[in-house]
């Protein structure tokens, strides 16, 4: 058992209590914490080194902190242990590439474990609705936003496999977004463009959100009316999956904003920081964070945070980020000038 934090702990007493294992050692970079674990489970202190050279081990369960996830499965990996680390592998996603063959070697014997409120598609949830109404707020057009209620009987007859077990796992509350019939993609290669104002403020908006979906790739934009439509906020916020970077990324001037759709034409990012600090105050943030469901903040595995303190980190994120948001601004301006 690599790591007996709060979740390695859990774990380790799982593993502890179940008659097809045979719990070891227990290892963890706190001694003393190493030592009182490993006697209440009646295993043993020990290094990485000494565990994972013991030829008697036959897997390893890595709960450690994440910066250390994919050193400690490496290292798993060329002992020849099955390995189950808990997610995230690596939060860099080169350095995941580039130890992809040492990877290999472990084959059918690494897993990633992932728990429900760690799941893209729920916390995606937060994501549409505070950045869909802070989009709205700032002026820029969002298709309306409702919550529906999703019945388990509504996907039961559905002929499609997948849709079945969309519905099926969307029982519920969830939100909608409006349907824009006749709307089609916004397509620069199509020469469609966009006004210096309006490009202004959506990538000032992508930027203080940390929006990553915003590309020529995958523009998220409808034109509906001769009118843009920005949909889709799922990859904004992303300090949500890793509530520990949260400190870094308030600060973050947000590299990504290179790779925006709308960027060649955002030339006014000045004025459109003006309009977002007179209209994102503390009070309308608060508002917004408002309308999101208790149940979708409240998270009794996660060091018992209930709603309300959810809410308020947000709120502290969003002011934070406002108040740093010259940092950002100036990669903007930074890189649409590295465009013209």
């Amino acid at each position: 058992m690599l790591g007996v934090g709060r979740i390695g702990s859990l774990h380790g007493r799982t593993l502890a209590a179940h008659p097809d294992f045979d719990l070891r050692y227990v290892v963890d970079p706190r001694a003393d914490v190493a030592r009182a674990f490993a006697a209440e489970v009646a295993a043993s202190a020990a290094s990485s080194a000494q565990a994972l050279g013991d030829p008697d081990i036959d897997a390893v369960v890595i709960a450690s902190s994440t910066d250390t996830h994919l050193e400690l499965c490496l290292a798993a990996a060329r002992a020849g242990k099955a390995i189950w680390c808990e997610k995230p592998l690596d939060l860099d996603l080169l350095r995941l590439r580039q130890s992809r063959p040492a990877l290999e070697s472990a084959k059918d014997r690494l897993l990633i474990g992932f728990q429900r409120r760690f799941d893209p598609n729920f916390r995606a949830l937060h994501e549409r609705l505070v950045a869909g109404e802070i989009g709205r707020t700032l002026g820029l057009n969002i298709p309306e936003l409702v919550f529906i209620n999703i019945d388990a009987a509504l996907g039961r007859n559905d002929p499609d496999a997948e849709i079945r077990h969309l519905l099926k796992a969307s029982v519920g509350l969830n939100l909608a977004l409006d349907y824009l019939p006749g709307s089609t993609t916004f397509d620069p290669a199509a020469r469609e463009t966009a006004s210096p104002a309006e490009a202004s403020l959506a990538v000032w908006f992508d930027a203080f959100t940390q929006n990553v979906d915003r590309t020529p790739r995958n523009a998220n934009l409808l034109t509906w009316h001769r009118k843009l439509y920005f949909i889709d906020h799922g990859a904004a916020l992303f300090f949500h999956h890793n509530w520990p970077t949260i400190e870094q990324k308030i600060a973050s001037p947000f590299a990504e904003i290179q790779n925006h759709v709308l960027l060649p034409w955002a030339s006014q990012i000045e004025q459109a920081s003006a309009i977002a600090h007179s209209k994102l105050t503390s009070e309308v943030l608060k508002e917004i964070l408002d309308l999101l469901p208790d149940e979708w903040l409240e998270d009794k595995h996660e060091d018992h945070i209930d709603a309300a303190q959810r809410r308020a980190a947000y709120l502290d994120f969003f002011v934070r980020r406002l108040a740093a948001s010259s940092i950002f601004e100036e990669e903007a301006i930074r890189a649409h000038a590295s465009l013209i």
